[in-house]
Protein backbone atom coordinates (compact mmCIF):
# COMPACT_ATOMS: atom_id res chain seq x y z
CA UNK A 1 0.00 0.00 0.00
CA UNK A 2 1.53 3.40 -0.82
CA UNK A 3 0.23 6.13 1.80
CA UNK A 4 1.54 8.85 -0.22
CA UNK A 5 -0.01 8.02 -3.02
CA UNK A 6 -3.35 7.81 -1.47
CA UNK A 7 -2.50 11.35 0.01
CA UNK A 8 -2.69 13.20 -3.47
CA UNK A 9 -6.37 13.25 -2.83
CA UNK A 10 -6.49 15.08 -0.05
CA UNK A 11 -5.55 18.32 -2.37
CA UNK A 12 -8.45 19.85 -3.54
CA UNK A 13 -9.33 19.55 -6.82
CA UNK A 14 -7.25 22.03 -9.00
CA UNK A 15 -10.52 22.49 -11.79
CA UNK A 16 -12.05 24.23 -9.08
CA UNK A 17 -9.56 26.83 -8.13
CA UNK A 18 -9.20 27.17 -12.07
CA UNK A 19 -12.67 27.69 -12.33
CA UNK A 20 -12.68 29.87 -9.38
CA UNK A 21 -9.55 32.58 -10.71
CA UNK A 22 -11.47 32.51 -14.31
CA UNK A 23 -14.74 32.99 -12.88
CA UNK A 24 -13.53 35.88 -10.78
CA UNK A 25 -11.88 37.57 -13.34
CA UNK A 26 -14.06 37.45 -15.46
CA UNK A 27 -17.00 38.77 -13.25
CA UNK A 28 -14.40 42.07 -11.92
CA UNK A 29 -13.66 42.39 -16.27
CA UNK A 30 -17.52 42.81 -17.23
CA UNK A 31 -18.86 44.60 -14.14
CA UNK A 32 -16.08 47.11 -13.37
CA UNK A 33 -16.85 46.03 -9.82
CA UNK A 34 -14.86 44.78 -7.01
CA UNK A 35 -15.22 40.99 -5.65
CA UNK A 36 -16.93 41.35 -2.57
CA UNK A 37 -18.79 38.24 -2.14
CA UNK A 38 -18.38 34.89 0.07
CA UNK A 39 -19.13 32.68 -3.01
CA UNK A 40 -15.10 32.73 -4.18
CA UNK A 41 -13.37 33.35 -0.80
CA UNK A 42 -11.85 30.55 0.75
CA UNK A 43 -8.78 30.55 3.00
CA UNK A 44 -5.63 29.50 2.44
CA UNK A 45 -4.55 25.80 3.26
CA UNK A 46 -1.40 23.58 4.33
CA UNK A 47 -0.84 19.85 4.51
CA UNK A 48 1.73 18.41 5.78
CA UNK A 49 2.89 14.93 7.32
CA UNK A 50 4.53 14.48 10.52
CA UNK A 51 7.86 12.05 10.99
CA UNK A 52 4.78 9.90 12.63
CA UNK A 53 3.01 10.00 9.16
CA UNK A 54 0.04 11.73 10.87
CA UNK A 55 -1.31 14.92 8.63
CA UNK A 56 -1.71 18.02 10.07
CA UNK A 57 -4.57 20.42 7.74
CA UNK A 58 -4.20 23.98 8.63
CA UNK A 59 -6.36 26.20 7.73
CA UNK A 60 -5.77 29.94 8.21
CA UNK A 61 -9.20 31.65 9.02
CA UNK A 62 -8.42 34.58 11.43
CA UNK A 63 -11.23 36.13 12.66
CA UNK A 64 -13.32 33.67 13.64
CA UNK A 65 -14.51 31.83 16.97
CA UNK A 66 -14.10 28.32 17.71
CA UNK A 67 -17.84 27.72 17.80
CA UNK A 68 -18.11 29.05 14.09
CA UNK A 69 -16.86 25.50 12.86
CA UNK A 70 -17.79 22.25 11.91
CA UNK A 71 -15.80 19.59 11.29
CA UNK A 72 -17.23 15.90 9.77
CA UNK A 73 -15.21 13.24 8.78
CA UNK A 74 -17.37 10.72 6.60
CA UNK A 75 -16.99 8.49 3.63
CA UNK A 76 -13.29 9.18 3.72
CA UNK A 77 -13.57 12.80 3.14
CA UNK A 78 -13.17 15.48 5.82
CA UNK A 79 -15.09 18.53 5.74
CA UNK A 80 -14.15 21.90 7.03
CA UNK A 81 -16.86 24.77 7.16
CA UNK A 82 -16.95 27.71 9.24
CA UNK A 83 -19.83 30.60 9.03
CA UNK A 84 -20.04 33.53 11.02
CA UNK A 85 -22.11 36.90 11.37
CA UNK A 86 -21.00 39.69 9.21
CA UNK A 87 -19.74 42.40 11.05
CA UNK A 88 -22.33 45.29 10.42
CA UNK A 89 -19.61 48.14 11.04
CA UNK A 90 -19.37 49.96 7.73
CA UNK A 91 -15.93 50.99 6.83
CA UNK A 92 -16.79 52.73 3.87
CA UNK A 93 -17.10 51.50 0.30
CA UNK A 94 -14.17 48.80 -0.41
CA UNK A 95 -12.02 48.41 -4.02
CA UNK A 96 -10.96 45.18 -2.68
CA UNK A 97 -11.99 42.96 -0.10
CA UNK A 98 -10.15 39.65 0.23
CA UNK A 99 -9.82 38.25 3.83
CA UNK A 100 -13.49 38.78 4.92
CA UNK A 101 -14.66 35.33 4.58
CA UNK A 102 -18.05 35.28 6.73
CA UNK A 103 -17.93 31.45 5.74
CA UNK A 104 -16.47 28.75 3.37
CA UNK A 105 -16.76 25.07 3.03
CA UNK A 106 -13.31 23.04 2.39
CA UNK A 107 -13.17 19.39 1.95
CA UNK A 108 -10.54 16.86 1.43
CA UNK A 109 -10.59 12.63 0.20
CA UNK A 110 -8.65 11.07 2.99
CA UNK A 111 -6.42 8.15 2.37
CA UNK A 112 -7.87 4.97 3.30
CA UNK A 113 -5.12 4.36 6.26
CA UNK A 114 -6.89 7.62 8.12
CA UNK A 115 -8.35 6.67 11.37
CA UNK A 116 -11.08 9.15 10.74
CA UNK A 117 -12.48 8.33 14.65
CA UNK A 118 -9.43 9.92 16.49
CA UNK A 119 -9.38 13.05 14.02
CA UNK A 120 -9.11 15.91 16.41
CA UNK A 121 -8.91 19.68 16.00
CA UNK A 122 -7.82 23.03 17.50
CA UNK A 123 -8.55 26.64 16.84
CA UNK A 124 -5.65 29.20 18.06
CA UNK A 125 -4.44 32.39 16.84
CA UNK A 126 -6.55 32.40 13.78
CA UNK A 127 -5.30 28.83 12.74
CA UNK A 128 -7.33 26.14 12.44
CA UNK A 129 -5.34 22.96 12.86
CA UNK A 130 -6.96 19.23 11.97
CA UNK A 131 -4.30 16.26 13.07
CA UNK A 132 -5.40 13.38 10.79
CA UNK A 133 -3.66 10.00 12.66
CA UNK A 134 -2.87 7.06 10.17
CA UNK A 135 -2.81 3.47 11.01
CA UNK A 136 0.42 2.01 11.86
CA UNK A 137 1.78 -0.50 9.47
CA UNK A 138 0.73 -3.47 11.43
CA UNK A 139 -2.79 -2.00 11.23
CA UNK A 140 -3.08 -2.67 8.38
CA UNK A 141 -2.21 -6.28 7.91
CA UNK A 142 -4.81 -8.37 7.70
CA UNK A 143 -4.78 -10.26 11.08
CA UNK A 144 -4.43 -14.36 10.67
CA UNK A 145 -7.00 -16.29 12.48
CA UNK A 146 -7.99 -20.04 13.40
CA UNK A 147 -10.60 -21.22 11.61
CA UNK A 148 -12.54 -24.09 13.07
CA UNK A 149 -13.71 -26.64 11.03
CA UNK A 150 -17.85 -27.43 11.52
Amino acid sequence: MNTFGNFRALRPSEDRYLDEFFNRNARRYFSGHPIDDDQFSVPAVNVSQTDTKDYIVEVAAPGFEKSDFTIDAHDDILVIDAERQEDKQDNGTYTRREHNYRQFRRSFTLPEAAKTEDITAEYKNGMLRVHVPMKKEAELQPKPRKIEIQ
